[in-house]
């Protein structure tokens, strides 16, 4: 299992976007990004995309200290998760808890064929 970076950026429009690239799985074996803080931006929201395994399951994680980690929810109480490609291109969930740290990990259900996935948050800086 790696660890993978988070890339932000700070667009022209005072958009803030951080992206987490090379989400793999690989014979149940499977990464997590690294956990950012967002405090100051409004309206944030995920997006998962690549290529899915049937197994595999996309899911945005919360934590207040930075060990225990749980799924977080959009604004109507659903874990924010995509399971395939397809539902990864359909939602882009508004996040409705904002804990300290958030980060992208992957859920294996039984063995898995690889997979290689993208998770993206967006959202407005508050000035």
């Amino acid at each position: 299992m790696a660890v993978r970076a988070a890339k932000m950026q700070k667009l022209e429009n005072g958009q803030l976007v951080v992206t987490w690239t090379g989400l793999n799985e690989t014979d149940g074996v499977f990464d997590s990004g690294a956990p950012v803080t967002v405090g100051g931006v409004e309206g944030l929201t995920a997006q998962f995309s690549g290529n899915f395994d049937t197994s595999v399951t996309g899911l945005l994680e919360g934590s207040n200290d930075g060990v225990v980690w749980a799924p977080l929810k959009d604004v109507a109480g659903a874990n924010i998760a995509a399971i395939t490609a397809a539902s990864a291109l359909t939602t882009l969930p508004l996040i409705g808890s904002r804990p300290l740290f958030m980060r992208p990990n992957l859920a294996v259900a039984g063995a898995g064929d690889a997979s290689s996935i993208t998770c993206i948050l967006s959202g407005s800086i508050r000035l």
